[in-house]
């Protein structure tokens, strides 16, 4: 400290570049966070109630901006977070990490996607309230980190509130989902690892967006900080501490003979312990464990993929309606996103495994079309539905663009992933009312 304020507020003052950031924004190379989180940034501006809301989300609507922004995938930093955290947890079962990013709502959706994963993680944000969004208490806030500090919890998805001002656990990795231009805060997250022993820290950079022009000023800032800190270290002087003399008591002569006198009772001797030393293990034993390992790792990370790709597929199939697709161009589509042929194959049989899509001959449909198509429903007819809320223990849709009614569990029959604020979709229902309500009975989905 130098009159009484901290130095770091004036260094970073002093390295206030502004990063060279992209001209336009583009949300294909990343330069939002994610579909998700514009997506939940959408369900907000709409429930607010603001007429300006109302009408820019119309326009949107208009112009098929939230179809668009339904059919785009998840962002590639996500995968490669969930990626990391495996890779730590198959060197170390104990190992414990955080990610730090910007959002609450990315977040939530990290938070989610570690879950289905099945590693206990957490999200760890600050007290107040926003827009709907609960905070933690700082009893909520500690139990957190107990769980993390014993183990009960492997990752912590945190924002801001985790960099400092809190008794946080020291971890064995660290995972920046954006990079940040302050140099304080990335020594503040990095700190958090490799305290008692050797830590990680990964920072994720979507190139050619804000994220590279972040990195390179956090990185000039740190430099500079540190030219800054080794300069006060060279002027300052090394302060003199006066301490006062000890008073002199010495043992008096009378105790240090009866020391000198005295001899402990005899004891009998131990047993020498026994110590037991493994052997090593053979040079082929562990090329054995690490062939093993290396084996699930790539297992593990093809059913990964295969899940993804199905889901991809399955928002295709639904996409392409009553008529549906031929099988070839779905292949050709998913293999062009980047997903392999072995795996895009793997995805196809999965939802035929699980009932979601049907092939007749070069063609696939999802399953309520292909039923459609075979009459299953002669007295039915095909509604399109918006989900508008979801609550607990049933959803609110609105029917054909004009009704409202509840969707209860009992009544869906159809993928779950539908199932959320902001999803369209087509099927074949019947619309009925019960206790004063108006209800809908889906019982296959045909397209959306």
């Amino acid at each position: 400290e130098e009159n009484g304020e901290t130095i770091w507020s004036e260094m970073e003052e002093s390295l206030d570049e502004k990063p060279d950031l992209p001209e336009r924004w583009n949300p294909a190379r990343g330069d939002v966070k994610g579909p998700y989180s514009l997506r939940r940034f959408i369900e907000r501006s709409r429930d607010s109630g603001k007429k300006s809301h109302n009408m820019v989300i119309a326009e949107m609507e208009k112009k098929g901006v939230l179809d668009d922004l339904e059919s785009l995938g998840k962002h590639p930093k996500v995968e490669a977070a969930k990626g990391a955290i495996l890779d730590k947890i198959d060197e170390d079962p104990s190992a414990r990490a955080i990610i730090f990013t910007e959002y609450r709502d990315t977040a939530s959706h990290l938070t989610s996607e570690l879950g289905e994963l099945g590693i206990p993680a957490a999200r760890f944000v600050g007290q107040a309230d926003k827009e709907n969004d609960p905070g933690l208490s700082q009893d909520e806030q500690a139990r957190l980190l107990e769980e993390l500090r014993t183990g009960d919890l492997k990752v912590l998805v945190a924002t801001s509130v985790g960099e400092e001002g809190l008794d946080v656990p020291s971890v064995d990795l660290v995972v920046f989902y954006e990079p940040v231009p302050s140099g304080v805060r990335y020594i503040q997250r990095k700190g958090r690892t490799g305290r008692k022993s050797e830590g990680e820290a990964i920072i994720l950079v979507t190139e050619e967006t804000h994220d590279a022009a972040y990195l390179e000023v956090s990185e000039k800032r740190r430099e500079k900080m540190k030219t800054v800190v080794e300069g006060l270290n060279s002027e300052l002087e090394p302060i003199e501490r006066e301490v006062p003399e000890l008073e002199k008591n010495p043992m008096p002569e009378e105790l240090i003979r009866e020391a000198e006198e005295y001899s402990p009772p005899e004891m009998e001797e131990e047993a020498e312990a026994e110590i037991r030393v493994s052997e090593r293990k053979k040079p082929s034993e562990l090329a054995e464990e690490k062939k093993e390992y290396l084996e699930k790792k790539r297992e593990r990370e093809f059913r990964r993929k295969e899940r993804d790709a199905a889901e991809r597929a399955l928002e295709k199939v639904l996409g392409s309606g009553l008529e549906g697709m031929k099988v070839e161009n779905l292949k050709q589509q998913l293999e062009d996103e980047g997903y392999s042929e072995g795996v895009v194959k793997a995805a196809v049989e999965r939802l035929q495994d699980e009932d979601q899509v049907r092939i007749k001959e070069d063609t696939i449909l999802s399953r309520g079309a292909a039923r459609a198509e075979g009459e299953a429903y002669p007295d039915d007819e095909v509604h399109k539905f918006f989900v508008e809320k979801v609550r607990k223990g049933a959803a609110v849709v609105k029917v054909d663009g004009k009704w409202r009614a509840v969707l209860a569990p009992e009544d869906y029959e159809g993928p779950r992933n539908l199932i959320k604020k902001g999803k369209r979709f087509e099927a074949v229902a019947e619309l009925y009312k019960e206790d004063g309500k108006f209800r809908a009975w889906v019982k296959d989905v045909v397209g959306k």
